[in-house]
C-alpha cells in the first residue's frame, strides 16, 4: 500500500508540482534566460554576415550556392524577425515596470522569459551549422572558353600549355612564369589553363587578379581575398598578409598574377611560395622576374605565332574570303606580314578589315607600307600600325571618341559601361543625343563595334570592359602625340601633394583647359585628402570631374574596400561650366555640398557612397540634372521637402542602400515628390505602400528599376531591409522589385504595369490572398526568377482558370523559390498551357506544408527540358508516397533534394 500511495504521490508531484515551479523558474530566471537569448542571437548574426560574404564571393566565382545553405538562411532570418517581434525595445521596457512604475511586471517578465527559455535552443541549433563551402562550381556542358579559343588549336602553343599543366600537376614547382612582349597572348593563354586546372581537379579554388606596372600591395591583398570570400578588414600590411598566408594555405589554390613587371615580395602580399598547396602563376613581359627563387620556379617563354599559326587566326578574324579570293589572297599575306606575328594586332586589324571590298584592302596595305616618325617604347612600329589602322578604320567618329575615352582609365582596369555613359554625355560625345538612356544606348551600340574588332574586350565583371594595354598604349599615343584638338589625354599628369595616392588623368580640347580630370585612387595607404582643388586653374571649361574612391556599400560590391573615407575639401571655384560630378566614396564638407547646389549647368551627379547627410534647398537650382544617384549613402538623414519635384528635368533617380533610418513619414514624401516628376524613367529607391493608389502613371513610364515597396518600413526588421547582393540581379539592367508587407487590402494587380517588365520579383507578405494574375498575357512575361517568401495566407500562386483563353505562364523564368507558404494549396491553379516554365531551371519549395503536389499533371515534368535543380524541404503532403515518387522519376540525371 505504501508503495502504491508513494507512487500516486510521485506522479502527482510530477503533473503538478514541477510544473509548478518551472513557471516560477521562468520569473526568478528572466534576466539569464533573456540575456542568453540575446548573446547567442548576436552571435548568430555575426555567422549570418560571414557566410552571406561567402555567398557573394562565391556568386562572383559562378558558383551555384549550396541548398542547404539558402535554407539555413532562411531559417535565420525567420528566427531573427521571430526574436525582433517578441522582444522589442517597448516591450522589454513594459517588463520591468508595471504601470505605477515601481514594481517588475510579473505576466510579461514570465511570458519573455518563457519564450527566451525555448527559443534559445533553436537558436543554439543554427549557430552550430558551419559552412566552409558555400557553392559549388556550375557545370558547363563541353566547357570550353571562346576567349581562349584562339589559343586552343595552335601547334605552336600546345606544348607550352601541356608544360604548364605537368607544372601544376608536380610537386617541385609552385611558381609558374609565362612571359613574352606585351600583345602575344600570355593572358588568354592563363584563361585557358585556368579552365583546364579546374576541369581536371587540380586546383579547389582561383583567384587572377592583375598587377601592372605600379604594384599596389594592398589592392593586391584586397582582390585576391575578395575572390576567396576572405574579409580583410586590417589596416596593417603585415597583418593582412598573415591572413591571407593562411587562408591560401589552407587548400589547394590557385594565384594568378597577371601582367607583372617586376619581382615582388611574395610573403609580403601572404602568398605562399614553398607550399604544394598554393600554385602561383605568373604572366610578365620580363624574363628575368622572380630569379631569387629558381629552385621552385619554371619559365615558359612564349613567341610571337609562327607563320601557318597567324594565317589561321588572321583567316578567322577578316574571314574566309581572304583564303577563297586569289587575288586578295597576296594582298592579305602581305597586310598580315606587317602584324609580326602578333596576336593582339592580327586580331584587331583582321576584324577592322573584315569584309571588306579589295580597294579597303590595298589602301590598308599602303598605309601600313609608310614609315613611322614616332616611337613607342617596347613596341613595334609594325604593330603600332596595325592597330592604328583599325582605330582609322571606325566609320563613326562617335567610335573614335568612345575609344579615347576608354584611354583616360588605369591600364588593365575594367572600365565600367555606366562611367562611358556619364563622361560621354557630359563631353557632348554623342550626336543628337538628349537622354541619359539613350547615351546608354548609344554607348552599348559602340561598345560592340570597338569590341567586334578588338579595341575593347570582354570583362570578367558585369557592365564592363576591358582594354588590352598594348592597344591602350596607341590609344594614349593617338590622343597625345597626334591630336589635332579632338582629344588631348594627358595621363598621370604632375601634381600636387593633394593628389598623393590619386592618378590623374586630364583631357583636354586644347593647350591650356582642361575639360575632363579623372582622379582614380591607387593606394589606400598613401592616399591623402583632396584639399586644394578650390585654387585649381585652367578649370574654366571643365565639364566632367570624376574624384571616385572604391567603397563597399550595401549593395554595391567594389574591387576593394576602403580603409577611411577620403576628405574633399572644395571643389574648384572657375568650374562654371560642369555637366557630369562624380564624387563617390568621398566625405563631404557641408560648404562642398552647398556649393554643388550653385552648379546649375549640371546634367549628372553621383555621389554614391559618399558622407552627404542631408540634401539642402540649394538643390533645387539644379534645373537641368537629369540624373542624380545617391546610393549606398548610408549617413543621408534628409531630402529638403520640395527638391525631387523641382528636378523637372529629371530622367533618372537612385536612392538604392540609403533608407536604413529613414521613417515611414519620410518615404511618404518622397513617393508624393516622385508622382510630380514628368520625365523619370528610371528608379531605385524604397517606396511607401501609399504611392500605389496613384502610381500607375509614373510606373507605365519606368524603362529601368529597382524598387522596393512596402507597407510600414518599422515592422520589417533592419536586418531583413537589405537584400543581399547576391540575391539582386547581377546585370544592372535588369529590373528588380521588392513588395514586402503591403498588408491584406493590396493585390498584385496594382502594381502589374511593373510587374510587365519585371525580371526579379521577390515577394514576402504574411497577408497577400489574391494570386498572381495572368488575364494580362504581358504579365509575369520577362520573369527570370521569382521568390515567394512567408506568404502564408496564399492558397495559390497563379490562377489559371480566370481567363477564357490561358497565355503560355513565366516563359523565361529560370529560378522559383518558395519559403514559406502554410496555406499554399497549389502552385497553379489550373492547367498549364504547352510552353510555360520552358526555362525553368531551379524549383526550390520549403516550408509548403498543404501543398499536395507541384504539377497538376505528371506529364508536366516531361516538359521542363531546362530543369536542373529540385528541392522540397518540410513539405508534408507533398513528400508522402505516390508525390514522392513523381518528383523523383521525372528527374533523372538532375540535382533532387527531398527533405
Amino acid at each position: 500500500m505504501e508503495a502504491i500511495v508513494s507512487s500516486v504521490l510521485g506522479k502527482l508531484a510530477e503533473y503538478t508540482v514541477e510544473p509548478v515551479l518551472r513557471q516560477f523558474g521562468y520569473l526568478i530566471h528572466y534576466e539569464s534566460n533573456v540575456a542568453r537569448l540575446n548573446n547567442q542571437v548576436e552571435r548568430l548574426n555575426a555567422q549570418r554576415r560571414d557566410v552571406a560574404e561567402k555567398i557573394e564571393a562565391a556568386t562572383r566565382n559562378s558558383e551555384t550556392i549550396l541548398h542547404e545553405v539558402e535554407i539555413w538562411l532562411d531559417q535565420v532570418d525567420r528566427t531573427l524577425r521571430d526574436k525582433d517581434t517578441c522582444f522589442e525595445n517597448e516591450r522589454t521596457a513594459k517588463a520591468e515596470c508595471c504601470s505605477n512604475g515601481w514594481f517588475p511586471n510579473l505576466k510579461i517578465r514570465h511570458s519573455l522569459s518563457r519564450k527566451a527559455k525555448k527559443m534559445t535552443p533553436d537558436v543554439d541549433r543554427l549557430i552550430d551549422n558551419k559552412f566552409e563551402v558555400v557553392g559549388f562550381a556550375a557545370r558547363h556542358e563541353g566547357a570550353t572558353s571562346s576567349q581562349a579559343s584562339n589559343i586552343m588549336n595552335f601547334e605552336s602553343r600546345k606544348s607550352t600549355i601541356e608544360g604548364v599543366m605537368e607544372a601544376l600537376k608536380g610537386n617541385q614547382v609552385n611558381l609558374i612564369v609565362i612571359c613574352g612582349m606585351g600583345g602575344i597572348g600570355k593572358t588568354t593563354m592563363v584563361k585557358e589553363v585556368v579552365i583546364r586546372a579546374k576541369k581536371e581537379g587540380l586546383v579547389d579554388e582561383h583567384a587572377k587578379v592583375v598587377v601592372n606596372d605600379k604594384p599596389d600591395i594592398s589592392k593586391i591583398q584586397s582582390d585576391i581575398a575578395e575572390l576567396l570570400g576572405l574579409k580583410l578588414e586590417e589596416q596593417v600590411l603585415e597583418s593582412r598578409a598573415d591572413k591571407l598566408f593562411n587562408r591560401l594555405s589552407a587548400k589547394r589554390v590557385l594565384v594568378v598574377l597577371d601582367n607583372v613587371w617586376e619581382t615582388l615580395d611574395l610573403r609580403e602580399i601572404g602568398i605562399p611560395s614553398g607550399l604544394n598547396s598554393c600554385k602561383i602563376l605568373v604572366t610578365s613581359r620580363n624574363q628575368d622576374i622572380f630569379n631569387d627563387m629558381e629552385e621552385n620556379r619554371k619559365k615558359f617563354p612564349i613567341d610571337v605565332l609562327p607563320e601557318s599559326d597567324a594565317w589561321s587566326l588572321f583567316k578567322k578574324m577578316a574571314g574566309d574570303d581572304i583564303e577563297s579570293d586569289p587575288g586578295l589572297r597576296s594582298i592579305a599575306e602581305q597586310v598580315l606580314e606587317k602584324c609580326d606575328g602578333l596576336p593582339v594586332a592580327i586580331s584587331t586589324l583582321g576584324s577592322a578589315l573584315r569584309r571588306k571590298t579589295k580597294a579597303v584592302w590595298n589602301d590598308a596595305l599602303r598605309l601600313l607600307q609608310k614609315p613611322f616618325g614616332g616611337d613607342i617604347q617596347g613596341m613595334k612600329k609594325n604593330v603600332y600600325q596595325s592597330i592604328r589602322l583599325s582605330y582609322d578604320f571606325l566609320e563613326r567618329e562617335e567610335a573614335k571618341s568612345c575609344f579615347l575615352l576608354c584611354c583616360i582609365f588605369r591600364e588593365s582596369t575594367n572600365i565600367c559601361v555606366e562611367d562611358l555613359v556619364t563622361h560621354g554625355f557630359g563631353l557632348g560625345v554623342f550626336h543628337r543625343i538628349d537622354s541619359v538612356e539613350g547615351g546608354r544606348d548609344r554607348v552599348e551600340a559602340l561598345v560592340d563595334t570597338l569590341k567586334s574588332c578588338y579595341l575593347l574586350l570582354d570583362s570578367d565583371k558585369e557592365e564592363c570592359v576591358r582594354m588590352h594595354d598594348v592597344v591602350r598604349a596607341v590609344g594614349l599615343h593617338i590622343a597625345s602625340a597626334e591630336s589635332e584638338g579632338t582629344f588631348l589625354i594627358r595621363h598621370g599628369v604632375a601634381s600636387e601633394n593633394w593628389t598623393r595616392g590619386f592618378i590623374c588623368t586630364s583631357l583636354t580640347a586644347n593647350k591650356s583647359t582642361h575639360e575632363l580630370l579623372l582622379l582614380s585612387c591607387t593606394d589606400d595607404e598613401k592616399r591623402s585628402d583632396v584639399d586644394t582643388l578650390g585654387t585649381l586653374y585652367g578649370v574654366e571649361d571643365l565639364k566632367v570631374l570624376d574624384i571616385s574612391v572604391p567603397y563597399k556599400g550595401l549593395y554595391t560590391w567594389i574591387t576593394f574596400a576602403i580603409m577611411s573615407r577620403t576628405r574633399l575639401e572644395s571643389l574648384p571655384v572657375l568650374m562654371r561650366n560642369i555637366q557630369t560630378l562624380c564624387l563617390r566614396g568621398l566625405e563631404l564638407k557641408l560648404e562642398t555640398i552647398f556649393m554643388i547646389g550653385d552648379r546649375r549647368t549640371l546634367t549628372i551627379l553621383r555621389l554614391g557612397g559618399s558622407s552627404i547627410q542631408h540634401v539642402p534647398e540649394e538643390f533645387k537650382n539644379l534645373c537641368n540634372l537629369k540624373l542624380l544617384n545617391l546610393a549606398d549613402c548610408s549617413e543621408l538623414q534628409e531630402i529638403s521637402p520640395g527638391v525631387i519635384s523641382s528636378l523637372t528635368k529629371l530622367e533618372e533617380l537612385n536612392l538604392w542602400g540609403s533608407f536604413e533610418d529613414w521613417n515611414d513619414v519620410r518615404i511618404i514624401q518622397l513617393s508624393s515628390e516622385l508622382l510630380q516628376l514628368p520625365l523619370l524613367t528610371s528608379l531605385e529607391t524604397t517606396l511607401s505602400v501609399e504611392i500605389l493608389q496613384n502610381s500607375r502613371h509614373l510606373f507605365a513610364k519606368l524603362k529601368r528599376f529597382r524598387l522596393c515597396i512596402l507597407k510600414n518600413k518599422r515592422r520589417v526588421p533592419k536586418f531583413l531591409r537589405s537584400i543581399p547582393l547576391y540575391k539582386l540581379p547581377a546585370n544592372p539592367r535588369d529590373n528588380f522589385l521588392r513588395l514586402e508587407d503591403l498588408g491584406a487590402d493590396c493585390s498584385l494587380l496594382e502594381v502589374s504595369v511593373l510587374l510587365k517588365t519585371t525580371h526579379f520579383l521577390h515577394l514576402g507578405n504574411e497577408t497577400l490572398a489574391h494570386p498572381f494574375n495572368v488575364v494580362d498575357a504581358e504579365c509575369g512575361g520577362n520573369l527570370k526568377g521569382l521568390s515567394v517568401k512567408d506568404c502564408h495566407a496564399l492558397e495559390y500562386l497563379v490562377d489559371l482558370t480566370r481567363a477564357e483563353t490561358t497565355p503560355v505562364v513565366f516563359p523565361v523564368l529560370a529560378s522559383l523559390e518558395i519559403y514559406g507558404a502554410q496555406r499554399l494549396k497549389e502552385i497553379f491553379h489550373g492547367l498549364l498551357p504547352v510552353g510555360s516554365l520552358k526555362s525553368l531551371r531551379r524549383l526550390i519549395i520549403h516550408r509548403a506544408d498543404e501543398l499536395r503536389h507541384v504539377w497538376k499533371t505528371e506529364s508536366q515534368f516531361d516538359r521542363l527540358e531546362s530543369l536542373t535543380l529540385t528541392i522540397v524541404n518540410r513539405c508534408k503532403l507533398l513528400l508522402l508516397g505516390k508525390n514522392r515518387d513523381i518528383i523523383m522519376r521525372k528527374n533523372p540525371g538532375r540535382s533532387t533534394s527531398l527533405i
